[in-house]
């Protein structure tokens, strides 16, 4: 496994923290792995971040007031070319994650 840093945001919430590559995938992290007790991916991120990245997984965990926040994604390797690419991909299905909350909280 290899873990590389990058230093590129989706908004001014949300950085990418760490990639780290396996065999057949790149996991982005954006939160660190002790944010949440009991991190899940919801029906409705889980299906919003495959249409925005096919293959994709994404895992959240809820914080103090409820809200859902994206701790990492699951980018398979086949989409992507290289690290870079994985941050880039797994950005995208964040920011449509992300617009579809703020469209149902506002």
């Amino acid at each position: 496994m290899r873990v590389e840093r990058h230093a590129i945001r989706m908004s001014s919430q949300l950085t990418v923290t760490a990639v780290e590559h396996y065999e057949d995938c790149y996991r982005v992290w954006f939160r660190d792995t002790d944010e949440f007790d009991d991190p899940e991916t919801p029906d409705w991120a889980g299906e919003l971040a495959e249409s925005a990245v096919p293959g994709s997984e994404v895992t959240m965990g809820q914080d103090d007031t409820d809200e859902w926040l994206v701790q990492s994604v699951h980018i398979p390797a086949t989409r992507v070319d290289g690290e870079r690419d994985a941050a880039r991909k797994a950005l995208q299905a964040v920011t449509v994650v992300s617009e579809h909350q703020a469209t149902d909280a506002g």
